[in-house]
């Protein structure tokens, strides 16, 4: 192998991968979140959650959610479908809010992708 720039690879097998130099793409990778990473976002849009409920019935109802949320995540093995219920609750106390931030999207990306849709 002489030439620069090059790269040879022998007797493995390579599948859904790219390699590159200068521009590496990755073809294949889901990164999965954890229910730490979930705890995490959660707490940290909790109040900007809270915040946006249209009404302070509604702001109960999120908080309340919220709260039973981490309560379920703390638990050695959460019930998904309790978090998903919750979350989904929570989503629709927010109303045309839960479209307007991209926390509200990692948080239900990260819901789906421990506990399913």
């Amino acid at each position: 192998m002489n030439d620069r720039n090059s790269i040879e690879i022998s007797g493995g097998s390579f599948q859904g991968s790219a390699i590159g130099i200068g521009h590496v793409e990755h073809h294949g990778v889901v990164a999965q979140g954890s229910v730490a990473d979930l705890r995490t976002a959660l707490a940290a849009s909790a109040p900007e959650l809270i915040g946006h409920g249209r009404n302070e019935e509604d702001e109960a109802e999120i908080r309340h959610e919220i709260r039973k949320i981490d309560q379920e995540l703390a638990a050695p093995e959460p019930d998904g479908a309790a978090v998903k219920t919750r979350w989904k609750s929570v989503l629709s106390a927010l109303g045309d809010a839960a479209t307007a931030s991209e926390q509200i999207a990692r948080i239900t990306d990260l819901v789906t992708e421990l506990f399913g849709r």
